[in-house]
């Protein structure tokens, strides 16, 4: 909005004939790109809805379009608010743009012919830039429902619900103790209990007071505890109570947290 990347989607519209040529290796022939082909697409500044159609390019900054709705006009990228690349000239602009040296992501993106593999080539071939070495990690869900957590189809859980089952370091724990390439789903259920009982004896393993299997267990562990701490390490070992243990006294006293 604030024309932050309008010089990256310069680029873009110059060398619009060479990017369909890149994508399109990357597609079938069933869906190669047809006819005239525009990088960037428009959010109307009337009806604010992408139901737009791009007309033309100035060959500098005036982009026109029309809507839908019925409003034309010729904007300027510098300014016009609702502009933006498709995605996979979007990704390796803003590489190119922000000097990306490390960007991990998920294994969908990392697919053979994926989005990944499409922006190593725009970034190298239109903005003359190396891309940034990546780490593919694998999805998350939430224990119950099927599929991976997705923001686009709403179903996710954001933080400030997350805290009220688990405490910050728990839900640090819960990313530090599985591998990035490795699935794993949040849950809410008796799950939970479990995974409180698992990080406190992660603490006890860090502090002494429990042996680990092994060597490699015991500094994987402590490994684990110390990126599961919000801010630093304890001075001292904290004092436990049994998570299972204050879940019966709680419906002993039914949530009366005074008198547990």
């Amino acid at each position: 909005r604030s024309g932050t990347y309008a010089q990256g989607m310069r680029q873009a519209l110059e060398k619009r004939e060479h990017l369909k040529t890149i994508l399109d290796k990357y597609r079938d022939e069933d869906h190669k790109i047809q006819g005239e082909w525009w990088p960037v697409s428009v959010f109307c500044s009337v009806c604010e809805k992408d139901t737009t159609e791009v007309d033309g390019w100035d060959g500098e900054w005036g982009l026109s379009y029309h809507c839908e709705c019925g409003h034309r006009e010729t904007g300027d990228l510098r300014t016009l608010k609702g502009a933006k690349l498709v995605w996979r000239v979007d990704w390796p602009m803003r590489w190119n743009h922000e000097e990306v040296d490390f960007e991990p992501a998920g294994k969908d993106h990392h697919s053979q012919g994926g989005s990944f593999d499409t922006s190593k080539h725009v970034v190298e071939d239109v903005y003359g830039r190396k891309p940034p070495v990546t780490f593919r990690y694998d999805f998350i869900g939430i224990k119950g429902s099927p599929g991976k957590m997705s923001s686009s189809k709403g179903k996710v859980v954001d933080l400030p619900d997350l805290l009220r089952v688990y405490q910050p370091e728990l839900v640090r724990y819960l990313f530090a103790g599985t591998r990035p390439n490795t699935e794993f789903v949040i849950s809410f259920d008796l799950d939970v209990i479990k995974i409180y009982e698992d990080y406190d004896k992660t603490e006890r393993i860090y502090w002494g007071l429990e042996k680990a299997k092994d060597e490699d267990s015991e500094e994987r562990e402590r490994r684990i505890y110390e990126l599961s701490q919000v801010d630093r390490v304890p001075a001292e070992a904290p004092y436990q109570v049994p998570f299972r243990h204050l879940s019966s006294l709680l419906l002993i006293y039914q949530g009366d947290v005074e008198q547990v």
